[in-house]
């Protein structure tokens, strides 16, 4: 991609891509919409693959393979070592965006075999959730990393599920659903809200207290892509 193809894409919001399984998710992001495509470390062989150049790699370059380190330097992406071992990809990643004034991130390649990278990549998540707007996108959902005194008005999901878990104990209240809630504790031993079901447009959840992982399904149950 030309520099001045890159210069005219839209500013300010960032993709950072996992070494999960971040395929699926490829087909829902666009690549004009992103001002950063960042990939963490074994990411860029699998970009490299589907035709996406990010513009930054990001990790101690012990996935990614050889090969792709050189395409990608020779295409003119930035390679940036990070060979600390103390944090993952994920908090790199997101270090490295926050850390130059990025403040809407998107997330893909979260989710696969590994359930602790997945936990570890959303707990990096509440860290900073006070500093950027973080989203988690898969096929079915997207979820949003909400700190306490944010609001997320959820449009055209009528009929979809929501889950509002707690990734720091806290409280929140939701409206426009089955089930409205006001500051209701979840988190530290309290159950969180799990399937509720959107039922007016707009419906929102605000955090009250700690910080919330709220995941809204893409489209109502038993219905297929759109």
């Amino acid at each position: 991609m030309s520099g001045s193809a890159r210069e005219n894409r839209a500013t300010g919001r960032a993709l950072v891509v996992l070494d999960g399984e971040f395929a699926p998710a490829l087909a829902l992001v666009r690549r004009d919409r992103y001002a950063t495509v960042l990939a963490a470390d074994g990411a860029l062989d699998g970009l490299l693959a589907r035709d996406w150049l990010p513009d930054i790699v990001l990790g101690d370059f012990d996935s990614a393979s050889d090969e792709a380190l050189a395409t990608a330097r020779e295409r003119g992406a930035q390679l940036v070592h990070t060979p600390q071992q103390e944090h993952t990809d994920a908090e790199k990643a997101l270090m490295y965006l926050l850390a130059r004034g990025v403040d809407a991130i998107d997330v893909i390649g979260h989710a696969g075999p590994r359930l602790d990278h997945t936990l570890a990549s959303l707990f990096a998540a509440a860290r900073f959730a006070e500093r950027a707007s973080i989203r988690f996108l898969d096929p079915v959902a997207e979820g949003t990393v909400l700190p306490a005194g944010r609001s997320l008005a959820i449009r055209g999901r009528v009929g979809c599920l929501c889950s509002t878990i707690a990734l720091l104990p806290g409280a929140f209240t939701a409206n426009g659903f089955r089930w409205n809630v006001e500051r209701r504790p979840v988190g530290g031993g309290v159950e969180n809200s799990i399937s509720n079901v959107v039922e007016t447009d707009p419906a929102t959840v605000r955090a009250d207290e700690g910080v919330l992982f709220v995941y809204l399904h893409r489209r109502p149950p038993g219905r297929g892509p759109r």
